[in-house]
This record gives C-alpha cells, sequence and structure tokens, in this order.
C-alpha cells in the first residue's frame, strides 16, 4: 500500500496568520479551534500524520482541511451546522 502524498498548506498571508493565531486560541467553538491548529501546524512545517498524532484526530480529516483552506481560505474553517444557526465566533 503506497503511502498518501504529503498535503502542506499554501503560503499563509499575514493576515490569516494572525486571524488564525486568534482562533486557534480563543474560539469557543472546538471544530473551528481545531481547524486553525490545523492549518497553523502545517505552516510550520508539520507533516499530516504528525499533526494528526498532536491534535488526536485523523490523518484524512487534517489533509481534508488543509486541501480545504488551500482552495477556500478562512472561510473553509467555519464548521457546517445542519438544522440551526452556527455561532458566530470569529
Amino acid at each position: 500500500m503506497a503511502r498518501p502524498a504529503s498535503v502542506f498548506v499554501r503560503e499563509l498571508v499575514p493576515e490569516e496568520a494572525v486571524k488564525l493565531r486568534r482562533i486557534s486560541r480563543q474560539s469557543k467553538v472546538f471544530a473551528l479551534r481545531q481547524r486553525a491548529q490545523i492549518v497553523l501546524a502545517s505552516d510550520a512545517g508539520s507533516s499530516a500524520p504528525e499533526i494528526a498524532r498532536v491534535l488526536q484526530t485523523d490523518e484524512n480529516q487534517v489533509r481534508r482541511v488543509i486541501r480545504e483552506f488551500n482552495a477556500d481560505g478562512l472561510g473553509s474553517l467555519a464548521p457546517s451546522y445542519r438544522g440551526r444557526a452556527p455561532e458566530e465566533d470569529r
């Protein structure tokens, strides 16, 4: 079985980095906080398996978050809520 290709976040613009750091420390929404931590860890050079181990999550989740962030930016971090309005915690 071949190892999945490494996925890393694109270069962050300074405003994104500042916002991600704030979200990763202050957000009350766990999913949003974790997604920001994943992107920041990738930006620091950590691989998907390393990030998954540290944050105790699935490697596929880490790769998905990074790919979505690369495609859609900060908007991709907000968890999708079904059936109710999301909390404004950004």
